[in-house]
């Protein structure tokens, strides 16, 4: 009873926070070993966004960056190249999602047939026990399958959401 008691103070609640302040020079802005075919933004930046929206829940997303005065046409190429990153993750993790459905779909299938094949051979035909017990583990491994690509689809559906909240973040500059 004490260990349950422990566990229930040990939870640590959800922290929602929705601003995150990044201090950069204008030159850290980009990264500056990119230069074609776009500007690209700073990892640092991306690195921070990441470990804050794995850290803090939440809808929505401000992210102020302190720095001197920069251009509007400098604030609007990161905006672009910012979007443009999270985009690339959004349809990268869609993709998987997309892949990891029709992968369920076929190894359902192939279960279903495996049952309906050792069945119909059962009823039909005592000898061949070796061919019906590989059929079976046919069909039990693709359920297994299944129920392990799911943690993975679980875990590619929080990033997504992360991913989310980081592509609809508020960018302002501050000096």
């Amino acid at each position: 009873m004490s260990a349950l008691l422990q566990k229930k103070h040990s939870i640590v609640p959800i922290q929602y926070e929705e601003d995150l302040m990044l201090h950069l020079s204008k030159d850290e802005l980009f990264d500056r070993h990119v230069i074609l075919p776009h500007a690209e933004v700073n990892p640092v930046v991306y690195e921070a966004v990441n470990r804050f929206t794995e850290r803090y829940a939440g809808e929505h997303m401000t992210l102020t960056i302190y720095s001197d005065p920069i251009n509007e046409s400098s604030q609007q190429i990161f905006r672009e190249a910012y979007i443009s990153h999270y985009e690339d993750e959004y349809r990268r993790t869609t993709q998987y999602l997309y892949r990891w459905y029709s992968r369920v779909i076929l190894l359902a299938a192939i279960s279903v047939a495996a049952y309906y094949t050792v069945n119909y051979l059962m009823a039909r035909i005592d000898k061949m026990n070796f061919f019906m017990n590989a059929i079976t583990n046919i069909g039990i491994y693709c359920l297994w399958e299944i129920c392990n690509t799911g943690f993975k689809r679980k875990d590619t559906s929080l990033e997504r959401k992360r991913i989310m909240r980081a592509l609809n973040a508020e960018i302002r500059f501050e000096s």
